[in-house]
Parts: structure tokens; sequence; C-alpha cells
């Protein structure tokens, strides 16, 4: 048996009440309420008044926390990564305990790397999500997260579905969005961000390439001379592995795109030896030459500046927390020395100076980070001949 005091306490939803009713009756659950006329009447009120009560103080709550949002202040719920909230203003500060993980995640992504490099590298950092675990399905999330480029977002996701489900991919009306520039401290450039969502969206048309068992250094680069000449449409050529003869031998090669698609090229596949080969020499012929050397010698060098810069506010960040946690080992040395000797502060002070001594190694490998050496035009140069076509392993 089932009993509730009041209807609304077995549900505020008509249908959910009617479905949920139905298994009771089938399980031999019986009810209250005579049989009467004058009772499914009564019984649809009341139902129909706690489904009202439910959504009317929905829209009430609502009304309050758009009120807040155009403040720019804080809902409700945990900050993004990066973020905290200002207890007295409950607006929206930088962590700066934090701050490194988004902009880790936005330059490593834009530089080409992959989520497990970054995963690796911000594990080697020492970062961990707010529970303590390896930050790993969060990287999408931050990197879709408008909100770092100094944009205060709410209400852009949608409520539940009819099934009670709720999707954090599917936005709302842009008209039921509230915006505000520069609602919020900004963490990353409008432009970085633009260019992580395009990249993203690129990523999604060719996943392949994360998947590939082969490397194609050429892949998503050239595109089916034929299809272009005969039908005006760029098809990419893609990396395609098969073993032919008795012996099994595996070739390596690059095939139109649309060849699978329509049976129409005609276009012949093309041995990744060759093609990738010919690229790399004709890339050491007219780029890396002696001529363009010492440009790129110096944008190199420019490059490594501006990483440098990065290293510098991270040493600022690494420089606070360790103040920080300077000063509560002495406050507990403090009060340890003024006679309080309790074995959970002792068990503090053993982490903070743990803490400490990681602080300490991070600003030492930051330190020679910003020592390291430029990059001169003869190791350019040694760099490229290593790598040359001359270099490359001969095909079997």
């Amino acid at each position: 048996m089932l009993i509730v005091h009041k209807l609304d306490r077995f549900s505020r939803d008509k249908y959910d009440s009617a479905k949920y009713k139905r298994k009771l009756k089938l399980n031999g659950v019986t009810e209250n309420l005579d049989s009467s006329p004058e009772s499914v009447i009564l019984e649809s009120l009341l139902k129909g008044m706690a489904e009202y009560y439910s959504k009317n103080l929905a829209r009430e709550i609502m009304k309050g926390m758009k009120e807040t949002a155009y403040q720019c202040k804080h809902t409700g719920g945990l900050p993004p990564i990066g973020y905290a909230v200002d207890p007295v203003t409950r607006k929206y500060i930088i962590n700066e305990e934090e701050r490194g993980i988004v902009e880790t995640v936005f330059s490593m992504f834009l530089a080409g790397h992959g989520y497990n490099q970054i995963i690796r590298e911000l594990t080697e950092q020492g970062y961990t999500s707010r529970y303590g675990k390896p930050i790993s399905k969060t990287l999408g999330t931050i990197l879709r997260n408008e909100k770092y480029t100094g944009t205060y977002i709410f209400n852009l996701t949608d409520s539940k579905d009819a099934a009670g489900k709720r999707n954090g991919n599917r936005h709302k009306n842009s008209e039921d969005v509230i915006r505000v520039e520069g609602g919020m401290p900004q963490l990353v450039t409008k432009a970085d961000f633009q260019k992580a969502q395009e990249k993203m969206h690129q990523n999604k048309r060719q996943p392949g390439a994360y998947k590939a068992k082969e490397m194609y250094l050429l892949s998503g680069l050239i595109v089916c001379g034929e299809c272009l000449k005969n039908v005006g449409i760029q098809y990419a050529m893609m990396g395609n592995t098969k073993y032919s003869g008795r012996s099994k031998l595996k070739y390596v090669t690059y095939r139109c795109g649309n060849r699978d698609r329509t049976k129409a090229c005609k276009n012949p596949e093309l041995r990744r030896e060759y093609i990738e080969a010919y690229v790399l020499a004709q890339l050491q012929e007219k780029i890396f030459n002696d001529e363009a050397i010492p440009l790129l010698a110096k944008q190199l060098n420019e490059y490594q500046k501006s990483k440098e810069t990065h290293v510098k506010a991270d040493q600022q960040r690494l420089n606070k927390s360790l103040e920080g946690v300077e000063r509560q080992i002495d406050n507990i040395v403090n009060a340890v020395a003024g006679g309080l000797n309790n074995p959970t502060i002792l068990g503090k002070l053993s982490s903070l100076e743990q803490q400490k001594i990681e602080l300490e190694t991070k600003l030492l490998e930051a330190q020679q980070v910003k020592e390291k050496a430029a990059i001169t035009e003869d190791a350019l140069r040694q760099a490229f001949w290593l790598s040359g076509p001359h270099h490359q392993p001969q095909s079997s």
C-alpha cells in the first residue's frame, strides 16, 4: 500500500499521475476516494491545482533568477573551472589556482595538440578537478564555454523534455538567453575562442585522423585534380591501406574520397612514400632554403617569447599560491608554538608542506622554460636536414 497525506505529494503532473495510478491498480493498490462522479471531479481539480502550483512556482523562481542574471551575479551551482564567486558581491571572479587549466587547454588545443596530450600536460602540472580526479571529460565543456571570453550567459540550455530528460547540448532560442558582454572576467580572447570552435567543427568532419593506424602527413591537405577538373568539386585525398599478392604486401596510398561514393573518379591511387617524399623535397627546396631560414628563426623566437609571457603569468599564479600556503604554515606553526596540539592541525601542516614542495618544483620548471636558449639558424638547418627526404626510410 502507498500512503500520501495529499494528492500533490503523489504527483503534480496529470500524465505522471495517470501512469502511476494505473501501475498501482495493476498491483492491487486501492484508492481511498469513492467511485462516485463527484470524486472524479474532485480528484481532477486537486491534481490540476497541484500542477498549477508547481509550474507557477517555477515561473516565479525564474523571474528572480533572471533579475539576478541581469546583474551578472551567480545564480547557483558550481562556477565554471577558472572562476570563483565573490562571497560579498556574488559576482564571478578569477580563481587563480584554476585559471592555468583554462589557459593551458586553449593554448595547447589551438597549437594542434590532442585531448590526450592536453590531459597529460594538465596532470604533469598537478591540476585536478574539484573532486580531486584527473581533468578529462571536461575538456570539451571548457572549449565550448563562451563565458571565458567575458560574456555572462544565463538560461542557455533547454529544460527537460516531455520524457523528463535534460540535454545540456540542446540550446534555447536566442531571445530567451540572457547575454551581458563584459559581465565576467575574461580568460580567453574572443579571437582564440572562435578559432577553437572552428577547429572543433573541423575535427568533427575529419574524425578518421584520430583513429587511423597509419600516419598520413598530407591528410586533408591534398585534393583530387581529376574531380576538380571534371566536376569542379574539391574532394580530399584520403589515406588507404590494402594488402595484395600472395605474400600480402602492404600498400599505403592516398586515394580520392569520391571513388567509393560514386565510382566516377578514375584518378589512380598515389603511393604514400612517393607523394610525401616529393612534397617534403619541394618544401625543403622552396621554403626551407637559405633565404627563408632567417625569417623562420625570427618567427620561432617570437613564438618562444610569447610562450615565455604565458610562463610568466603561470609564475605569478604559482607565487601567489605559494605565498598563501606559506601564510597558512606560519599560522599553524604559531598556533602549535602557543600550545595548541591537535592531530588534525598537524596533518594539515604536513599536507601544506607537501604543497609547498610541489609549488616550488613547478616554479623551478617554469624558470627553466624562461631560460631556454634562442633558436639559431644553424640549428634550423640541421633540423631540416635530418627531416628531409634524403633521411626518409626507403620503401621495401
